[in-house]
Order: C-alpha cells, then sequence, then structure tokens
C-alpha cells in the first residue's frame, strides 16, 4: 500500500467515526506511522508503506475512533513550539494554556526567578518558562507519581532537568520555600459538568486533572487561603481558569490579598489567565 491510499483509507475511517476533522487527523497519523513530516505526508503519494507500519497505522486509527486522544496515540503534543511526551496519566497540553506562558514572560522579575508549579502534570508551563528564562529554576509538584514521571522525562528531553526539580504529593507536604511566580492550571470543571464534556476528554483523560469541585473553584479556594506561604513579596500568582470562571477567580484572589490582578484572554476571546501580585511580607 502507497502512502496516499493509506490516507484515503484513515481518512475514510475517521469519517466514519464522525470525527471532526478526519483529513487532518488522517495526515497526522499517517505521519506519525509512517515517519515523514506531517508537512510532507501530501508529497509522497506514491512512497510504499511497510506491513509493520501500516499495522500500527490501522491499529492508531481504531483507537481514535473510539475517542482516544490523538496525543495518547503519538505520546507527543506540541505546546508553545515544543515537544512534550504526553500519556494517559496527563492532562494533554492545549494552546489555551499558551496565554499564561504569554502573560507571565511580560512581569518584572528576578534575574534569576524562582518558579513553583502546582498540579504541573507534563510539565509544560513550568518547562516552557525555563526555556525562555535561562537563568530560572523551578519546582513542579504533582500528586501523581506516574504524571510527575513524564514531567521528569520531559525536563530531561527538553536539557533542563538541572533547573527543573519534580516532586511528588501534595504542595502542603512537599513544598516549604516560598517563589518569585507561581503558576498553576488546574482541575477547574464543575463536577456536574463532566458527563457532558467530549468523549475524547471524559472518558481519556485523568479526572483528577480536570474536576473542581461542585463549581469548578474548590482549587481557587485553596490556593488563596495558602498562596502567603508561597509568595515571597511581590511575587506573582498566574492560574488557567476555565470559561465564566474570571470573575469569581478574581474577587478569591482579591480578598485574600493580591493586587493588580489582571484577566488575559486567550486566542477567543475568553479571559483564560488571571495575574496578580502579593505585596505582603
Amino acid at each position: 500500500m502507497t502512502v496516499g491510499e493509506a490516507l484515503v483509507e484513515v481518512v475514510h475511517r475517521l469519517a466514519e467515526a464522525n470525527l471532526e476533522d478526519p483529513r487532518l487527523e488522517g495526515r497526522l497519523l499517517v505521519a506519525w506511522a509512517t515517519g515523514l513530516r506531517p508537512e510532507t505526508v501530501f508529497g509522497y503519494p506514491e512512497k510504499t508503506v511497510s506491513e509493520e507500519a501500516l499495522e500500527r497505522l490501522r491499529a492508531a486509527v481504531e483507537r481514535r475512533a473510539v475517542r482516544v486522544p490523538l496525543a495518547q496515540i503519538t505520546g507527543e503534543r506540541e505546546f508553545w513550539s515544543l515537544p512534550f511526551k504526553v500519556t494517559a496519566e496527563t492532562l494533554i497540553p492545549r494552546p489555551d494554556s499558551e496565554t499564561l506562558v504569554e502573560a507571565v514572560l511580560h512581569l518584572d522579575l528576578p534575574s534569576s526567578p524562582m518558579i513553583l508549579d502546582l498540579g504541573t502534570g507534563t510539565g509544560c508551563l513550568l518547562l516552557c518558562l525555563l526555556r525562555e528564562w535561562s537563568a530560572a529554576s523551578g519546582i513542579g509538584v504533582e500528586i501523581n507519581p506516574a504524571a510527575a514521571a513524564v514531567a521528569q522525562d520531559n525536563a530531561r528531553a527538553l536539557h533542563i532537568a538541572n533547573r527543573a526539580e519534580i516532586r511528588i504529593g501534595d504542595w502542603t507536604d512537599v513544598v516549604a520555600e516560598r517563589f518569585d511566580l507561581v503558576i498553576s492550571n488546574p482541575p477547574y470543571i464543575p463536577t456536574g459538568d463532566i458527563p457532558d464534556l467530549q468523549p475524547d476528554v471524559r472518558d481519556h483523560e485523568p479526572r483528577r486533572a480536570l474536576d473542581g469541585g461542585a463549581d469548578g473553584l474548590d482549587f481557587y479556594r485553596r490556593l488563596a487561603r495558602d498562596m502567603c506561604s508561597l509568595l515571597k513579596p511581590n511575587a506573582w500568582l498566574a492560574v488557567e481558569v476555565g470559561q465564566g470562571q474570571a470573575e469569581s477567580v478574581v474577587r478569591l484572589l482579591n480578598e485574600a490579598g493580591l493586587v493588580g490582578i489582571s484577566a488575559h484572554n486567550d486566542l477567543s476571546g475568553v479571559p483564560r489567565c488571571i495575574l496578580g501580585q502579593w505585596k505582603s511580607s
């Protein structure tokens, strides 16, 4: 079978499964199975696909047809133009989360800032910032040991493991230091909304990384209560929020003592990152 024939077969199967963009996903899966770059798949329609690659491709397509996320099949997702290892134990990095990275890059921080990432998952937020700030160092806290191992793998792959420490546990148990910047993409989906999520998310991504309690705000309440023990004077806090949650999170953080609070929109115009400064000693 040729690349062109394989692509036709894959696109047809994904379309049968009612996936939103079978042509794009088909191209990505063919590229992954054959070792081609995605942008070159259409350029080699006559190239022969080996039996091994075809078997791997067909198995992957059947997994995608039952809504296993593409990133879990390929084991990787690009974020901030960097490759990140992904497993079923980690939340898949999403473009919306780049809003937080973009927002904090403009902060006036010390020359060698210390960063804390709560619920680091793949480590994508922390590791992107460490790549941008070569003098920075950071700690990623992750309660799931399997997810923490993925973050450690990503730090090594990006050649910044010497500046990124991954700690396993709850932050109240494993963090005693204070930081110049605390970041988090916490679970913020209301429990009652989880059954209505897309099956790719609902059935395959870790519920612990999704479920934010009855109103989705459990993590923010806890952070508002405890952040004084994590932030140095004049330090910054940046958190991702879900659609419609910005006003509530701003109120919680303002009542807890943050100043200069601002909301930053994602590419769809949705407030996605809340940023504020801690002035107290």
